[in-house]
C-alpha cells in the first residue's frame, strides 16, 4: 500500500513539474514595442534546466536560454530598425506567442502628479484631443501604482494601442511627448507610466542609496507627507519590475512634494537618475520638465525647485 501511494506521489509530482509553464513579466504582452536597433532582453521563469527558444518574427534566427537552479531565465535578442506587426515566441515546455509585436521607441514617462495627469483631470481642449487620440502605433503600458518594502520581479500592467477610450487614462504630459515622437520620427511608440501623485523623490530612489548618502538621508528624514520608512518603496514596486526592459530614454516631472527640503533635490536627483541608469546597465537619456509655477502658501517655493532642477542638469 506504501509502495502505491508513494508511486502515485511521484506520478503527481512528475505531471506537476511536466505542466508547469513558462512565465514572462507583464511587460511582454500582446501589443508591446520593443526598442529598435538593440539588443534588447527577454526574460522570465521556467523549471529548473529546461532549454527555451525564443524568435521574432523579424528574423529567422533563434535564441537559446536555459533556466537557472531558481528556474530564471534571461537572453539578449537583437531587434532591427522600427517595423511592424510582428509576434515573439517563446517555446520550451509550452509555447507562448504575443501578437502584434511593435518595433520602435520605448519611452518611461515617470513622477508624481504632473505626469500622471490624464485628459480626464481637465485638460484643456481636452474633448477635442481626446475624439482625435487613433494612433494604433502608439502603445500605452501603465503600471499599477503600489509600494513594496523589497525590490519586486514584477507589475500589474498591460499594453494597449492608442486610442480615445486609453488616451483618456494615461499620462497627458506622456501621451503628446509620444505623439510629437511619432509624427516626427514615423516609427512606433511604446509610453510606459509610473507615476503617483504627491510622491517625493526618495520614493523613487533606491533605499540603500538614500540611506549610504548623508545629504540624501538627511533630506528624507523631513520630507513631510512620506515617512523614511518609505524610502524606495515606489522603485520597488513600480520601476525595478521594469528592468532591465530596453528604454530609449525617460520623462521625468515631479518635485512639488520636495518643497519642503528644497535644499537637497539637486544631490537627490542625480542620486536617482545614477541609480537608474546603472540599476539598467547604460547611460539613456533623462529628460525633465520643470515644475509649474504654481501659487504654493510657501512664497518663492516653486521657483526654487526650478533653480535645483537647473542645477541638477549642469551638475
Amino acid at each position: 500500500m506504501n509502495k502505491i501511494l508513494f508511486s502515485i506521489v511521484l506520478v503527481f509530482i512528475g505531471l506537476f513539474n511536466a505542466q508547469a509553464t513558462i512565465q514572462l513579466p507583464s511587460i511582454f504582452c500582446n501589443n508591446m514595442v520593443l526598442q529598435q536597433n538593440a539588443n534588447v532582453k527577454i526574460w522570465g521563469t521556467a523549471n529548473y534546466g529546461e532549454r527555451l527558444t525564443i524568435v521574432g518574427g523579424w528574423s529567422d534566427k533563434e535564441y537559446s536560454v536555459k533556466a537557472d537552479k531558481k528556474g530564471n531565465w534571461l537572453t539578449n535578442i537583437g531587434t532591427p530598425e522600427a517595423g511592424s506587426p510582428y509576434t515573439l515566441t517563446v517555446s520550451g515546455s509550452a509555447i507562448i506567442t504575443f501578437d502584434n509585436v511593435m518595433i520602435g521607441e520605448v519611452w518611461l514617462c515617470t513622477g508624481q502628479s504632473n505626469m500622471g495627469f490624464t485628459a480626464q483631470s481637465g485638460l484643456m481642449n481636452g474633448d477635442k484631443e481626446v475624439a482625435a487620440a487613433n494612433f494604433p502605433n502608439i502603445r500605452f503600458f501603465k503600471v499599477q501604482r503600489a509600494q513594496a518594502d523589497k525590490p519586486q520581479n514584477d507589475c500589474i500592467g498591460q499594453w494597449v494601442e492608442c486610442s480615445p477610450e486609453s488616451m483618456r487614462r494615461f499620462s497627458s504630459v506622456g501621451y503628446f511627448f509620444g505623439r510629437e515622437l511619432h509624427e516626427q520620427l514615423n516609427v512606433p511608440i511604446g509610453l510606459i507610466e509610473s507615476t503617483w501623485g504627491g510622491t517625493s523623490i526618495e520614493l523613487w530612489t533606491p533605499k540603500e542609496v538614500i540611506y549610504k548618502d548623508p545629504v540624501a538621508h538627511e533630506s528624507a528624514l523631513i520630507a513631510t507627507k512620506w515617512p523614511i520608512e518609505n524610502v524606495g518603496t515606489m522603485f520597488n514596486a513600480m520601476i525595478y519590475p521594469l528592468i532591465p526592459f530596453r528604454i530609449a530614454g525617460n520623462i521625468w516631472y515631479q518635485g512639488e512634494s520636495n518643497r519642503y527640503n528644497i535644499s537637497g533635490y539637486s544631490h537627490l536627483m542625480g542620486l536617482m537618475i545614477n541609480a537608474w541608469r546603472t540599476s539598467w546597465d547604460y547611460e539613456f537619456p533623462f529628460f525633465y520638465v520643470q515644475i509649474a509655477p504654481f501659487r504654493y502658501n510657501e512664497p518663492y517655493t516653486a521657483a526654487l525647485i526650478r533653480e535645483q532642477q537647473l542645477q541638477a542638469m549642469l551638475s
